[in-house]
């Protein structure tokens, strides 16, 4: 039982069912009648990535796309799932994602655009920052 029921309660409630690994308790809230913001949909996608489900995280990153700008920690977490499951495709496409969003590229988040590159088996350095 919640005293308030806001953004920072709902978001404390999934990340702990996440960090407890009940990825369904955490959909679950994330599915229901809370609110929802880019951090929110940032714990759950990177909840999926950290439990291994990499679809998942990729399937809700496509649906945060359609609701909520990415900021650069959506965009690292979706570059993870990519590595996770070794799609190429999928990750270039999240690349061209962030360069249309014009969002600066910092250390972690070229970090895992590099990685995400060397991990799908394509370490040519093609790519612009």
């Amino acid at each position: 039982m919640m005293p308030e029921k806001n953004i920072i309660s709902w978001t404390t409630l999934v990340n702990g069912y996440i960090r407890n690994k009940e990825l369904d308790e955490a959909q679950s809230i994330f599915n229901g009648n809370c609110e929802r913001n880019v951090v929110l949909w940032i714990v759950m996608v990177s909840g999926y990535v950290q439990n291994g489900k990499f679809v998942h995280a990729l399937e809700l990153f496509l649906l945060m796309l359609k609701s909520n700008p990415p900021n650069q920690f959506t965009f690292s977490s979706a570059l993870d799932a990519c590595s996770g499951c070794s799609s190429l495709l999928m990750g270039k496409q999240v690349h061209s994602n962030m360069l249309k969003s014009g969002i600066p590229f910092d250390v972690v988040l070229s970090t895992a655009l590099v990685d995400m590159f060397a991990k799908c088996g394509d370490i040519e350095v093609r790519f612009a920052f």
